[in-house]
């Protein structure tokens, strides 16, 4: 086995016994995996850090979505109160049973990267290093546009009620 990359097309039990390529097809095809592979795991990278953010999120920031504020005396609606306590800890429980499925999944491509990586065939490295910067710019977009909004909407959403909340006990 070489301790140096090299461009070749073949290989011989590349991760798994039998899978052994001896033409450019093969080869490409390897690559086309890998490079899949790894931007999957940018995409469950983000994906980790989305559910981080869930959980540790207060629970009277994301009890808003459960009840109608309008409904409420102008004195209880900046209190976003959740519906139980058994209603909180049921999410904490899902989110940290998201999280640790996705870390494990985080960990299994990981580790299958690493060892396509130390297979010193230069293609398939090359193939994993786009894949990661490729799926890096794509999931790096989609979190922007989407889960940081999110995260904005709640947090403007919570100024605006003790905006409300001070300005109606100046009045």
């Amino acid at each position: 086995m070489n301790m140096f990359f090299i461009f070749t097309d073949k290989f011989k039990n590349l991760i798994f016994e039998g899978w052994t390529s001896t033409n450019i097809g093969g080869v490409f095809g390897a690559c086309s995996a890998f490079f899949v592979l790894t931007m999957i795991l940018e995409g469950i990278t983000r994906l980790e850090i989305y559910l981080r953010k869930q959980a540790s999120r207060n629970p009277l920031t994301y009890a808003m979505s459960y009840a109608d504020i309008s409904d409420r005396s102008p004195l209880l609606r900046p209190l976003m109160i959740p519906p139980s306590i058994d209603h909180i800890r049921r999410r904490k429980i899902k989110y940290h049973i998201g999280k640790s499925v996705v870390r494990l999944f985080h960990v299994l491509f990981g580790y299958i990267v690493m060892l396509a990586v130390m297979s010193y065939n230069a293609w398939i490295f090359i193939a994993i290093i786009l894949g990661s910067g490729i799926g890096h710019f794509i999931f790096s977009v989609i979190q922007r546009r989407y889960i940081d909004t999110i995260q904005d909407h709640v947090e403007e959403t919570n100024e605006t009620h003790n905006f409300d909340q001070s300005y109606s006990s100046i009045s």
